[in-house]
């Protein structure tokens, strides 16, 4: 196989980079959203109770991002490995792509999170329009969390139909096959 592209966002875009470009996103999306979702919602209606309850799901966040992350790969168990790596008493778990998987598997894998909490997230705001401002902050940080698997997916959307990736250290790969 024959590399056709490597994509590594630290030296394409730079870790800075694409932190500014995630904190604009979510301002802008809260800006967008909020607008929105404000129109239908009287501001006396809101609802300032569970402050905790949102604080921990703010706190979760990120690892519910990395478990959407993981469960389209959980049907190629063979092709990954998670590794457990403690970090001052947490439990930091990577998940490593050890062999070269599909190029749509690997596109589910970047959507998955996007989709399920955007969908889950706009459900529970018509459902319980009370929370609405709780939860387009929760909407705009996940917008923000997904910006580099946005980057990602557009860097891959475009490569041969039959690619296969693979994942190594800093960068990911896409592998043509030789014709």
């Amino acid at each position: 196989m024959n590399c056709w592209k490597s994509i590594n966002l630290n030296k394409q875009y730079g870790n800075h980079k694409i932190v500014i470009l995630s904190l604009l996103t979510m301002l802008l999306s809260f800006i967008i959203i909020y607008t929105f979702i404000s129109t239908g919602i009287a501001s006396d209606r809101l609802n300032d109770n569970h402050i905790v309850f949102f604080l921990l799901i703010i706190f979760f966040m990120y690892p519910i991002h990395k478990i959407l992350h993981l469960l389209p790969l959980l049907f190629v168990k063979s092709k990954i490995k998670i590794l457990n790596k403690p970090f001052m008493y947490l439990p930091i778990i990577t998940i490593k792509i050890v062999e070269p998987i599909s190029k749509w598997l690997f596109i589910v894998t970047l959507l998955t999170p996007f989709i399920v909490v955007s969908t889950f997230v706009l459900l529970c705001t018509l459902m319980f329009p009370s929370y609405a401002h709780y939860l387009t902050i929760l909407l705009s940080l996940h917008i923000g969390l997904c910006v580099s698997d946005l980057i990602t997916l557009k860097n891959i959307f475009f490569s041969p139909p039959r690619c296969l990736i693979e994942e190594f250290e800093d960068d990911i790969q896409l592998l043509v096959r030789k014709s």
